[in-house]
């Protein structure tokens, strides 16, 4: 299949990534040095195993004959700006009217929803918190400097996620690094060891207990029962464009 998307490539066939379409492009040796985008579920994966490929968490990236979207919805956002580009606008608000889309967005918005928008309504400061502990999920902050950054005592942080989360903002935490090493286990190879230290876990022993309790399974039990990548379905769309997904 590498070699023939390759040879499609070499005989100038526009190929299209959808979701994490992107992986099958870059295992065949066609994203390097290209620009890219891959579905925000798959891209901690993606960029710890392809630090040579240029990609972000936009919606939708063309780069001459590679096209990638984060699936869903921004497919439709990529396949109208492709349509406006070759057909002129007049098509392209035809199609928006018919799609009921009054709206498209471009290359560069956001793929996840805004935090505030994710959780809710929610308290100011705890939208502040998460979003530090989000971007802090290898080297965790301890609670006494988070608190200390927002002036308040860790006794009032602790009753501000309480009453946003029903638990504490330690346990908030936890989970969002178990989240992510959830990902990593499921979407990588990367050795248990690892992704222990990619998630902030001082061992891969005390990482695994913690795992254990959270999902009542270990973490090399995950990888085992549930697959790291699904098999790409490759569809010939027609003879210049051929679709990943």
């Amino acid at each position: 299949m590498d070699a023939w998307l390759r040879e499609c490539s070499h005989r100038g066939v526009v190929l299209a990534a959808l979701s994490s379409g992107a992986q099958v492009l870059t295992t065949a040796g066609l994203l390097e040095g290209r620009r890219c985008v891959i579905h925000w579920r798959n891209f901690p994966a993606f960029v710890e195993h392809n630090t040579w490929v240029n990609v972000s968490l936009g919606i939708y990236e063309i780069d001459g004959d590679i096209y990638t979207s984060a699936g869903g919805a921004s497919s439709i956002d990529m396949m109208a700006c492709i349509i406006g580009r070759d057909f002129g606008e007049d098509v392209f608000a035809r199609v928006c009217q018919h799609l009921v889309a009054d709206q498209i967005r471009g290359a560069t918005a956001r793929q996840r929803l805004p935090l505030s928008k994710r959780l809710g309504p929610c308290n100011e400061v705890v939208l502040h918190v998460v979003r530090r502990m989000e971007e802090n999920l290898a080297d965790p902050i301890a609670m006494g400097t988070l608190a200390a950054a927002t002036r308040l005592s860790r006794r009032q942080l602790e009753r501000l996620f309480r009453n946003e989360f029903s638990c504490s903002p330690a346990r908030y935490y936890m989970n969002l690094r178990l989240e992510h090493a959830d990902g990593l286990i499921v979407q990588t190879k990367l050795p248990i060891v690892d992704i222990a230290v990619a998630c902030g876990f001082v061992s891969a022993s005390h990482f695994s207990k913690v795992y254990r309790e959270a999902y009542g399974r270990t973490p090399q039990k995950t990888r085992i029962s549930r697959t790291s990548s699904f098999p790409p379905s490759l569809m010939p769309q027609n003879d210049r464009m051929i679709l990943a997904s």
